[in-house]
């Protein structure tokens, strides 16, 4: 079990909770108490366990510290905690991998042009500030696919910093490149979840239609 270092300080990437159960994601804007508060009713209502504001905090606390390290987080009285720095929504692996390549494969061969890069900057950064923008783990197949990807993307393209999206493992520096087309081929048939504040969400108000 791991606390946050400083609780009345917004963590790297804000306060956010995914509830795996139920793909619902919870956000702190209101305050990190009511956010617990949140979850346990949404727990209650669902009949999921560990359903009082206490333990939702405390899961709270332990999802996001696993998210950002130790820097900002420190383990439980007598305990040995590490980090374990992977996506809550999904494990990543070769399946995921594919179907992004396949859509961008497809884009490659039909010689398709790539969004504007003004567009290109505006998505990379809302990715860059995203808890879901990690590297590659647990997946011993995947690096040659995205090594694949981006060799056919302009170095001028190509922003540092962006990794893999954990909601649905495509290889964010091609990503932010592709037109709307592609990115709903590669997501056609697959159960995926965006967070409110993605790009790629259709609820979001960072959602533009190309």
């Amino acid at each position: 079990m791991a606390y946050l270092k400083i609780p009345s300080q917004q963590p790297p990437g804000g306060w956010i909770y995914f509830q795996k159960e139920t793909r619902k994601w919870f956000t702190g804007d209101q305050g990190l108490k009511e956010m617990a508060e949140e979850i346990a009713e949404h727990r209650r209502y669902r009949e999921l366990p560990r359903a009082t504001p206490d333990e939702a905090l405390e899961d709270i606390h332990e999802q996001i510290c696993n998210r950002i390290g130790p820097e900002h987080c420190r383990p439980n009285k007598g305990e040995d905690w590490r980090p374990i720095r992977r996506d809550y929504t999904r494990n990543l692996d070769s399946e995921m991998a594919v179907g992004f390549t396949k859509g961008f494969l497809e884009f490659v061969k039909g010689h398709g042009e790539m969004v504007a890069e003004p567009e290109v900057t505006r998505r990379a950064n809302i990715c860059l500030s995203c808890p879901l923008n990690m590297k590659a783990e647990g997946c011993a197949g995947c690096t040659t696919l995205y090594h694949l990807i981006n060799a056919a993307i302009p170095a001028r393209r190509q922003v540092g910093g962006l990794e893999i999206c954990a909601a649905c493992g495509c290889g964010l520096k091609a990503k932010v490149n592709m037109p709307r087309v592609v990115i709903e081929k590669a997501d056609e048939g697959r159960d995926l979840v965006y967070p409110l504040w993605c790009w790629n969400n259709p609820a979001s108000e960072a959602y533009l239609p190309f």
